[in-house]
């Protein structure tokens, strides 16, 4: 029966037919992205002389005492016990046929393709910044569809399973933070902690940008004697449900609407303006919202 399952979880990905996970927007997330990560790694990060976190980091301490072995491969070769420990966490056989097709691609492109592309030879707290930058850019494409490279992702996306309230960034940093300290010992210097320190911070930044940036939306609070009112305003101009409660001042003690409405960054102003057309005491607070998920935005994830 496990046979059977991973069988049918390499033909999902695979075939040219899946739909589901194996989708020309998939391959091209992994061709893209694995691009901009290599370019990251192999054209600014090799030649600055540090460990910038992660599995790659540990693989390229490992080219710096043996350059013979490929970058790629050699990081592809240390995310086995990674993989056998986490794929169960991460949704067993399907998400791990998923990644494996990832890394496959990434390997290819970085110990194929930009081993014979230019490197780039200035300051080298600029090749930290634009590495990290390429690095977060490259791998949040792949992250928003649904996959990873193995390395540290495999621990970060099992803690994120466990733990889904923590940031991305802050626990990628704190899986990194172990393996640039041990750049100082490897290169020599402390510049090779402050180089590894700079990539990961601008790595953290770009993908918590793009995976939640991007995607994030606007809670907004609406406090009023109008709540019915307001929320067929809302759903008529939006098509964009609310959730009314009851509630009470604690001072006056009058009775009031208390409505929830989530929507894009750029509804919230007019969902201001709505708001105020039918009730101009009514007190709005608006946050920030990561992610939401459920009907009108996306889907709930289904268990593996």
């Amino acid at each position: 029966m496990k046979n059977t399952a991973f069988y049918k979880g390499i033909s999902k990905v695979w075939a040219p037919g899946g739909v589901e996970i194996g989708s020309l927007l998939d391959l091209l997330a992994d061709i893209v992205g694995s691009a901009l990560f290599a370019a990251g790694l192999v054209c600014f990060a090799e030649n600055a002389q540090f460990a910038p976190g992660g599995i790659t980091g540990i693989a390229l301490i490992i080219r710096h005492y043996f350059p013979i072995v490929p970058l790629g491969l050699c990081a592809m070769l240390l995310n086995i016990p990674l993989i056998l420990l986490t794929y169960k966490t991460l949704g067993g056989w399907r998400y791990f046929v998923k990644a494996l097709r990832s890394s496959i691609v990434l390997t290819l492109i970085m110990d194929l393709v930009f081993p014979h592309l230019p490197t780039y030879t200035g300051e080298p707290i600029l090749a930290a910044l634009f590495g990290g930058l390429l690095a977060g850019i490259g791998l949040s494409f792949i992250y928003m569809r649904g996959s990873c490279v193995g390395g540290s992702d495999y621990i970060i996306f099992a803690v994120k399973k466990k733990r889904p309230h923590l940031s991305f960034g802050a626990v990628s940093m704190a899986a990194d933070l172990v393996i640039i300290l041990s750049g100082w010992l490897v290169f020599g210097n402390i510049d090779a902690v402050l180089k590894g320190l700079v990539m990961t911070i601008a790595f953290s930044f770009a993908a918590n940008k793009l995976l939640y940036g991007a995607g994030s939306k606007k809670l907004t609070v609406i406090i009023s004697e109008h709540g019915k009112e307001i929320a067929a305003k809302i759903s008529t101009h939006f098509e964009r449900g609310s959730t009314l409660i009851k509630g009470m001042g604690a001072y006056s003690g009058s009775e009031k609407d208390v409505l929830l409405c989530a929507c894009d960054k750029s509804q919230s102003a007019t969902v201001h303006r709505l708001v105020y057309t039918i009730d101009s005491h009514a007190l709005i607070m608006q946050a920030t919202l990561d992610e939401v998920r459920g009907e009108g935005f996306k889907e709930l994830e289904k268990e593996a």
